[in-house]
């Protein structure tokens, strides 16, 4: 079994990322800014990745068995990611 790198680095632009044939993933600082299910929901989202490296139906049926309420904490995140990119509210 291959070990599995682990980074955590301050992304803007992605909560986590998987680099499939190094068998890394990277996450974001700023998933502290995230409820904890939400955070769970990334690093399902990312573990998933190793098992299959695109969003098809063979992905979403993994989420659905390791994390059955990723489409709820998918939306929460959004919206955080909204509220922590415009904090006080202001039309984008």
């Amino acid at each position: 079994m291959q070990r599995l790198k682990t980074l955590i680095e301050p992304m803007i632009s992605r909560w986590g990322v998987c680099h499939v044939k190094d068998k890394s993933i990277c996450f974001s600082t700023y998933l502290l800014l995230l409820p904890e299910w939400c955070v769970e929901h990334i690093v399902v989202h990312e573990l998933c990745h190793l098992l299959e490296p695109s969003h098809n139906a063979r992905f979403h049926t993994l989420m659905d068995k390791y994390f059955p309420r990723w489409r709820e904490a998918r939306k929460e995140t959004k919206v955080r990611a909204r509220i922590t990119a415009n904090p006080h509210n202001k039309k984008l």
